[in-house]
């Protein structure tokens, strides 16, 4: 289910409603871009074959610091048989013949400017990767959507400010 700002309650009871008997989840984001800017071409994934999980954590976070998210995929597997007959998700077997109904939600999200007076303004900014985007446009990302119609969001920095701004 592609979810945005006009479907967003809607989608975010029946997630809540599917989480409650979920067997386990998955966690997908698309975002604007995934390398580490600092790396350049030559260092495409900025990943060494012998790098500890640790090492190649710090990479990836810092990657993925620097860039904003298109679109949060979240799929909630339910045991089949907590619902057989469900129309808008898809079942699948397991090796050991269990089967799951999987239920995926894509929220489009987009990090709108924020401008509540008297003193809190916030423009975030974007960083987009040609090679990210193009990825995301042959996938099928929908970027009118995303711009449009997507989620709201603040990174952490934002939500400190907004929320001091409001205390007072």
């Amino acid at each position: 289910m592609d979810v945005d700002t006009y479907n967003f309650e809607e989608a975010f009871a029946l997630l809540v409603k599917s989480l409650s008997t979920s067997a386990f989840i998955a966690l997908d984001l698309e975002m604007t871009g995934i390398n580490n800017p600092a790396a350049g071409r030559s260092g495409t994934w900025d990943d060494a074959p012998n790098d500890l999980p640790e090492i190649r954590y710090r990479k990836k976070r810092k990657a993925a610091s620097s860039y904003g998210i298109i679109q949060v995929g979240l799929c909630v597997f339910e045991p089949a048989a907590a619902d057989p007959l469900a129309a808008s998700a898809s079942t699948h077997g397991v090796g050991s013949g269990a089967a799951f109904t999987a239920r995926p939600f894509n929220f489009f999200v987009f990090p709108r400017p924020v401008n509540e007076p008297p003193d809190c303004y916030i423009s975030p900014k974007l960083t987009l990767d040609s090679d990210a985007m193009h990825f995301c446009r042959c996938s099928g990302i929908d970027f009118g959507r995303w711009l449009t119609k997507g989620v709201p969001y603040l990174d952490r920095h934002g939500e400190e400010l907004l929320r001091t701004s409001l205390v007072r």
